[in-house]
């Protein structure tokens, strides 16, 4: 089964929606920013933001842009064949 990908204003909205509400997160994460690099579904934006949790937690941090837009936490994503592109983000894009 295949679901769209949602438009960018939802895709800002799911980035921060699926933060764990009680995971604290820096001030001035652009979700937008977050949502325009990476073209994905609410699934993959989930787990990104769920890496982004415990990366932070393992490090003792509280959520940054660079926790969200590191690589590693959406490489899953990243394919050679069809489907959406994710590029790779600069942590000042997302800051942005």
């Amino acid at each position: 089964m295949r679901f769209e990908v949602p438009d960018e204003d939802e895709r800002a909205t799911l980035w921060q929606a699926m933060l764990p509400p009680a995971a604290p997160v820096v001030t001035g994460v652009n979700f937008a920013s977050l949502a325009r690099r990476f073209e994905m579904s609410g699934g993959y934006i989930r787990n990104a933001a769920l890496r982004a949790a415990f990366l932070a937690a393992d490090e003792d941090s509280i959520i940054t842009a660079a926790h969200l837009a590191r690589r590693p936490s959406v490489s899953a994503i990243t394919r050679s064949g069809p489907g959406p592109r994710v590029p790779s983000p600069s942590v000042r894009s997302v800051m942005s």
